[in-house]
């Protein structure tokens, strides 16, 4: 039945990837070609402000929900007792954590942006960017909730048709004034962030209305070792900012300067799209399926982890083969001619290859031994980036740094993980799937030429 469960949200967790992160795409496109460039590299940074707080004020929330899912939705009086409190825990949190964060943005504003030849963002403004971050979260803790109960479908088609409504109201204001702003831009996502939320919980208030009353027998569960639960992912998550692509990119700036590494910032956006396919794939759905075995035998767990293990490395195999004979002209196509192509190809798969470490997070939170990944994370970062100041590297070294970090932890990962589980067990890469991408990939780059 999970089984079952889980290729189904397979499949609609692709369908909503690429529908809604295609649109989402095309409208960044839109905006690059519309906007002046340093006023779209202002909206930019707007919107990874924004996203930026959302991890930070979360407290490891949604990260941590699919490790006791079965528990909270077992009945009404479990959904009460465990979930609801947490629930009402969550919202008062990003309250107050979403005030302080925009209180903190308005105190060093004047620093932030005096470099823009734009107005400073007014105090009226970071009002609504509170407002979007408020929505923004409730709606990321509401979706992760909705993925882990298998309800990928529903999901799906709230996720589109916000996007949708987002997309009509920022170009439909445009075709008919012939301008944007910032609040032409920012007030349609809080108007799509406040419908998301809104359908969500409807979508879970009609799941919490088909529950039983009270199922006869349920394991206990205390609060204590749920909090300890969240504490933990929260510092796991902590831990992995070290290597998302909003960190490298600031930390390269820092040492080689915005025009140095402004190609690579374009290429970053280009990998956001392929890391939210494969999070949606990967990350949410299987945290699902592993969370509803989380009771069950080492065995059951062993055959989930190595199916989707085999997956994701076949869908990486294949992006891998794909950008090898056409990567040069995608990134071409998207950012212009490019100087050095295969530094901008490694940081590309330094970005990319942080998904591989997707599968051993869930699985090491459902075990509740995300410890193991937290000093990994630690470690990576502890030499890595001090490796690179003291060696004072090139560019490129650098990036080579960070990726054989990477890689040297997943070895290490991987021993541990077989060591004490004997996972993953023997993966078998889908064949036909990859040698169809092989042949498209090479009928692309002889079209091409």
């Amino acid at each position: 039945m999970h089984y079952k469960q889980y290729k189904y949200g397979i499949r609609w967790n692709a369908l909503e990837a690429i529908n809604t992160q295609g649109l989402l795409a095309i409208n960044q496109f839109m905006l690059f070609r519309v906007l002046p460039l340093e006023f779209y590299g202002l909206t930019g940074l707007i919107f990874s402000l924004i996203y930026v707080a959302l991890p930070l004020i979360n407290l490891g929330f949604d990260a941590s929900l699919p490790t006791f899912i079965k528990k909270y939705t077992a009945d009404k009086q479990s959904f009460a007792t465990l979930l609801m409190p947490q629930l009402y825990a969550q919202a008062m949190t990003i309250l107050i954590a979403t005030f302080v964060y925009s209180f903190t943005l308005i105190t060093i504003n004047t620093v932030w942006f005096s470099s823009t030849q734009y107005l400073q963002l007014s105090s009226a403004f970071f009002v609504l960017l509170a407002g979007i971050i408020i929505t923004e979260s409730i709606k990321k803790t509401l979706r992760a909730l909705t993925h882990a109960y298998f309800l990928n479908k529903q999901t799906t088609l709230i996720e589109l048709g916000a996007v949708i409504l987002y997309t009509v109201l920022v170009w439909g204001n445009y075709f008919m004034y012939g301008t944007l702003n910032l609040w032409t831009i920012f007030i349609p996502l809080f108007i799509e962030s406040c419908f998301g939320s809104l359908a969500l919980m409807i979508l879970i208030k009609r799941t919490y209305n088909m529950l039983q009353a009270q199922a006869k027998q349920q394991e206990h569960v205390s609060i204590t070792r749920i909090w300890k639960n969240r504490l933990s992912v929260y510092v796991n998550q902590l831990s992995m900012i070290f290597f998302s692509r909003n960190f490298l990119i600031l930390f390269l700036s820092r040492q080689f300067g915005l025009e140095a590494i402004g190609i690579l910032k374009l290429i970053s956006e280009l990998a956001i799209f392929v890391l939210v396919f494969i999070e949606k794939l990967f990350g949410t759905t299987s945290g699902a399926l592993l969370a509803h075995l989380k009771f069950e035998s080492l065995a059951k767990k062993r055959i989930a982890f190595t199916l989707i293990a085999q997956q994701l490395v076949s869908v990486l195999s294949a992006i891998l083969i794909f950008l090898t004979f056409n990567g040069n002209m995608i990134f071409c196509l998207y950012c212009g001619p490019i100087s050095n192509y295969y530094v901008a190809l490694v940081f590309f798969f330094t970005i990319i290859f942080e998904n591989i470490f997707l599968i051993y997070e869930r699985f090491a939170l459902i075990e509740e031994k995300i410890f193991i990944i937290i000093l990994i994370n630690l470690l990576s970062a502890g030499i890595c980036f001090p490796l690179i100041v003291l060696l004072q590297s090139s560019l490129p070294l650098s990036i080579i740094i960070i990726i054989l970090t990477r890689i040297v932890a997943f070895i290490i990962l991987s021993f541990i993980y077989y060591r004490y589980w004997k996972l993953p067990q023997r993966i078998k890469i889908l064949t036909p799937f990859v040698l169809v991408v092989l042949l498209i990939s090479l009928a692309l780059s002889y079209v091409w030429r």
